[in-house]
This record gives C-alpha cells, sequence and structure tokens, in this order.
C-alpha cells in the first residue's frame, strides 16, 4: 500500500495495524487534518493517500453545508476528546473527489498517545446498495400492508420473515407472534415433511398457484387461493406468497351449483312450458297450463301480444320488443331474458327460447319455452358484486401506492393524479374501450412509483443533477416494473409504468423500444406526462406554460410521440376542452 506514515511512534503503530485489519480506515488528528489514508479510502473517495494526507478532513470529504457543523465538532474534539460522532456508529452523506454524493456509514473512535494531541479513526463504509435495497424493501413494505389480502415473505425453511397487516387482522395474531411461526403452524397443506418439494417445484417454476385453508388464531378455517412466487433477493431466497380469502366465492360457487342442479331438474321436468304464437292474426294459438298457472293467467284473458307486453316489467317491455322484431327479420332462433309479473304479484326472471318460422322469407309464426332463471339471475348478481368489490378493493392498492410515493415527493403524487387525468381524457378522444381506460388510469396514477427508491434530495433538488443522479432517476421505471410485474392486474399496469419514457423512434429507455412495441397505454402516458410536467412547477425550474408543452409534442410527433394521442392531446386543449383539477 502507498501510505504516507506519520514520523510520530504511536500513530505508526497505529497507521500499521489499520493497514493490516481495516479496510475503510481514515485518520485525522486534533486539527482534523488527515493522517491516515488507505486504499479503501481511495477507492471510494478518488483521492490517492498523497493527496489526501494533510488535508482537512471536512473540505476534502464532507459535503459544503455540513462544513461549519464539523469544524465545530473538531474543535470540541481537540479540546476534550468528545464529540457529536466520537464512540458511535451514525449515517451521513459524503463526498467523492468528482463532487458526487453517496450515504456512508461512519464509526469514530478518539485515543490520546502520552505526551501528544488527540487523534482519531474513522471507519467509513459506502452503503449506497444497502440504502437502495432497503428503499425497495421499505416500498414492497408499504405495498403489502395496503393490500387487502394476506401478504407473506417465507423462507427456504418455512419460517415467516415478513407479514402484511391484513395477515395479522385475518388470523388474529400480533406481528412478532407470526415471525416466531411457520407456514406449517397456519396452513394445514403443507408440512415440514413436504416443504422441500413444494420449495424445489416453486424454485424451478418461477411460481404456482393453488388453494388451501388458513388457520386463524382461534381454531376456525377459511378457505383461500395461494399465489407463490420465488424470489432471490441480496442472496437470499423467498416464498413471497399473497393468500387471497375465497370464502364468498366458494360460497357463491356452491350456491350455483345447487341452482344449476335445480335448473337443470326444471328443466328435465317442465317439458312443457311451451307457447305458440301467429304473428299474422296476432294472437296465442298455444300457451302451456304450467305458464298460466306460473303467471296467474285466467283463461281468454291473453290473446294478443299486447295483453302478453302488459305481464312484463315495465322496464324490460321496450327493448324486449325491439330485441324479438329485430331478430325475428333475420334469424330462425334466439334467445330473450326479461322479468314477468307472476300470479302472486312479484317479477322473476324468464328465459325465452323462440323458434321463428318463415314463409317465403317473411316470419309467420313463433314456438318456444319459458324457463324460469331467477335463482340464476341472483347468482350472476351477487357475482358481479364481488367482482364490483374486488375492483373497488384493487383501486384502493393502487390509491395507496400512489399516496406512498407523494408521502416522500408532493411534486410527484401531484403531478401522477394529473397525468392520469389528461391519459384518461386523450384516451376517450380516441375512442378507446371503456376498460382499456380504466386500465390507463390505473397505470398513469403510479407511473412514477419507481421514484420511491430514490433520496428524497434528489427528487427536490433545485440545481441540474449528475450524470449518476440522473441515471439513478432514470431507473425509477424499472424498479417500479420490478415492484408491480408480480401482482395479477387486468390491465398491463406493470408495463404501462416500464414504457412511459420509450419513444417512437426507439431512443426512449429502459428498453429503447420503437413504434407499436410500445403498448399504446404507454404511448398516451408519455404524452401526457410531458404535457403535465412542462406546464408545472417543479424545484429546479418554473412551469413553462401550457403553449410550450403543446409545442413540445407538435414537434415530436411521430418522432418521440404517437401521432394518434399528439393530437388527441393538441384537440383537448386548444378546443378548452380539458383542463386539469
Amino acid at each position: 500500500m502507498n501510505i504516507r506514515l506519520p514520523v510520530d511512534p504511536m500513530a505508526e503503530k497505529l497507521t500499521e495495524t489499520l493497514a493490516c485489519d481495516m479496510t475503510d480506515a481514515i485518520g485525522v488528528d486534533h486539527q482534523g487534518k488527515i493522517t491516515i489514508w488507505n486504499q479503501s479510502a481511495t477507492k471510494m473517495f478518488g483521492y490517492s493517500s498523497k493527496q489526501a494526507i494533510g488535508m482537512s478532513l471536512y473540505e476534502l470529504i464532507v459535503p459544503d453545508h455540513m462544513h461549519q457543523k464539523a469544524q465545530k465538532g473538531f474543535k470540541a474534539f481537540a479540546a476534550s476528546g468528545k464529540g457529536p460522532m466520537i464512540g458511535k456508529t451514525t449515517e451521513c452523506i459524503a463526498k467523492r473527489k468528482d463532487n458526487s454524493r453517496f450515504p456512508a456509514e461512519v464509526s469514530v473512535s478518539g485515543f490520546k498517545p502520552k505526551g501528544h494531541h488527540w487523534q482519531a479513526v474513522a471507519v467509513v463504509r459506502d452503503i449506497s446498495k444497502r440504502k437502495q435495497i432497503d428503499g425497495v424493501f421499505q416500498a414492497n413494505q408499504c405495498m403489502i400492508d395496503h393490500y387487502s389480502d394476506e401478504s407473506f415473505w417465507i423462507d427456504q425453511d418455512g419460517h415467516f420473515v415478513n407479514v402484511n397487516k391484513t395477515v395479522c387482522r385475518k388470523l388474529g395474531y400480533t406481528r412478532d407472534a407470526l415471525l416466531g411461526m411457520t407456514i406449517f403452524d397456519i396452513d394445514p397443506i403443507f408440512s415440514r415433511h413436504s416443504w422441500p418439494k413444494h420449495w424445489k417445484n416453486l424454485k424451478k417454476r418461477g411460481s404456482f398457484h393453488l388453494e388451501s385453508v388458513h388457520k386463524t388464531s382461534s381454531g376456525k378455517t377459511f378457505p383461500v387461493d395461494i399465489s407463490m412466487n420465488y424470489i432471490c433477493f441480496g442472496d437470499i431466497e423467498y416464498n413471497f406468497a399473497f393468500a387471497v380469502d375465497i370464502t364468498e366465492r366458494k360460497q357463491a360457487e356452491s350456491v350455483l351449483g345447487k341452482v344449476e342442479v335445480k335448473y337443470q331438474k326444471l328443466v328435465d321436468s317442465v317439458a312443457a312450458l311451451p307457447w305458440t304464437y301467429d304473428i299474422t292474426h296476432d294472437r296465442f294459438t298455444f300457451l302451456g297450463e304450467q305458464i298460466k298457472t306460473m303467471l296467474g293467467i285466467r283463461p281468454n284473458t291473453i290473446s294478443h301480444m299486447k295483453d302478453w307486453m302488459k305481464l312484463i316489467h315495465p322496464d324490460d317491455r321496450k327493448i324486449t320488443a325491439k330485441f324479438a322484431i329485430e331478430e325475428t327479420k333475420e334469424r330462425s332462433h334466439y334467445e330473450v331474458e326479461h322479468r314477468m309479473r307472476l300470479a302472486d304479484g312479484s317479477w322473476t326472471w324468464v328465459k325465452n327460447v323462440i323458434s321463428v318460422e318463415f314463409v317465403q322469407n317473411k316470419p309467420v309464426g313463433l314456438s318456444g319455452f319459458m324457463f324460469d332463471i331467477n335463482e340464476k339471475k341472483k347468482v350472476q348478481e351477487a357475482l358481479e358484486e364481488s367482482r364490483e368489490q374486488l375492483k373497488v378493493s384493487l383501486t384502493d392498492t393502487v390509491i395507496a401506492v400512489s399516496r406512498a410515493v407523494g408521502a416522500r415527493d408532493p411534486y410527484t403524487a401531484g403531478h401522477q393524479q394529473r397525468v392520469s387525468q389528461l391519459s384518461c381524457a386523450i384516451a376517450r378522444k380516441m375512442r378507446l374501450h371503456k376498460q382499456q381506460i380504466e386500465g390507463l388510469r390505473m397505470g398513469a396514477a403510479i407511473h412514477d412509483i419507481g421514484k420511491i427508491h430514490l433520496p428524497a434530495e434528489i427528487l427536490v433538488k433545485p440545481i441540474k443533477l449528475t450524470d449518476i443522479e440522473y441515471a439513478l432517476v432514470k431507473s425509477h421505471s424499472q424498479v417500479g416494473y420490478d415492484i408491480l410485474k408480480d401482482i395479477s392486474f387486468p390491465w398491463p399496469v406493470a408495463d404501462i409504468v416500464y414504457q412511459h419514457h420509450e419513444r417512437m423512434d426507439g431512443s426512449g429507455y429502459p428498453l429503447g423500444l420503437k413504434g407499436n412495441a410500445i403498448c399504446l397505454e404507454a404511448r398516451i402516458v408519455s404524452v401526457a406526462d410531458v404535457v403535465e410536467a412542462m406546464n408545472s412547477h417543479r424545484p429546479y425550474r418554473a412551469a413553462l406554460g401550457m403553449d410550450a408543452a403543446l409545442q413540445e409534442i407538435e414537434t415530436h410527433r411521430g418522432q418521440w410521440f404517437d401521432p394518434a394521442a399528439v393530437d388527441a392531446c393538441l384537440a383537448l386543449c386548444r378546443e378548452k376542452d380539458f383542463t386539469f383539477e
């Protein structure tokens, strides 16, 4: 090692020891002058030992805004051997030769050789990678804690490494209690004997689904649908699992199964819920007795179609009549569902399976069978309500994630919300399907979620970013995709987050995709992203205004931005059909 040794024997001995035993050591005297600078320090900060020894520590590696505090600390140390960092391990920001910053962990010890001033040795470690890993863990924890279903981190031996709040609530345990338990304690499908086989299968496949039951602290069980995912993070293997409570689904399936059996029996037993109708003479030529009994029809009270229509629910009459007229023109068979009044005055859903009789391509008669499908309709409505509840839960999760980002950077939070508004307006102008717009709204609302791993000082930095800082900012697309890729959204939310900085000519990042290789939703978000960003204030500049923003996307229409999305945005903003809320 090229280390310049002090003349003092005590310092010489200390330097020799540090050179052999410590990889990250720096020594300073009572005035804050550097006396020890080993090869690790050179690698970390960029200064050679020749450049560093004899220099003031705070001038060399302490950021400018911390100089005064560092000087004050050295004065206290020189006088008494004490100081705010002596004998402690603390985290701070350090400065390299190229003026870049990085998070460091510093452990400082003081000593006073006989007849000499106080000396200090600092062990400095670059903890950038650890901070990045911590940020990803915090982002994941924030997401899973707001997720409405159970979420687990399980190690290779089946022990819980982490759980979210839903697990604690559903199972009735505290988080500390669960972290002392295993998957075998709550899920009878797994055992210590079978776990290695499950783990081997998971590692090979990457992920898989299965149904099981979970046992609460009170001994009760409930059915769950489990999604298991293999993750290797920091050289440690995990099973990252989601468990969805499917009690309602199982109940609905049971009800639906019973209804289907009942419905089949009904069909088999009512070979006669028939009717026939003469279109030419406008009269029913036959109505089965079971139909008359069910609907409470007295003899000779139903002769014409207008009499029949009175028995149909008022809200269904118009659409039923229109449907019948249109279908009988071209088709020989069709089905229609509507509500009819029963003998007791209540309403029931029925399905009519109808055949059309043609003479010289003209419909002259109808014949059909009517089935009571009221129970089936109730189950369908229950399932639809359940799907809507799941959709609301998913929306709440996205909102929670957006708020998590906003808690660190108000600029990003407001930006995401406004980009989502403009993206949806552009999509409506382009006449995209309602479901596609819903997915776009979700993706745009969290398109910058990856910024949750960035240091706050970079997000709000009032001056131009360094190349290293800008490269770190650009990584937010990849980080966002990594966070979202394993969540089963019904829309391409992860791809929107991943691709919103791609450009039509392939000049974007992170993948350099071109044209239609970029998903349409991401192309729309990229236009809205630029317009909103230029139209808003940022820590490093004032707002450039809407005119400048529109000029930007118009100039690069087809080169960077999707032409259809640009045209829709220009029309919305220039015709005053859109304003940010």
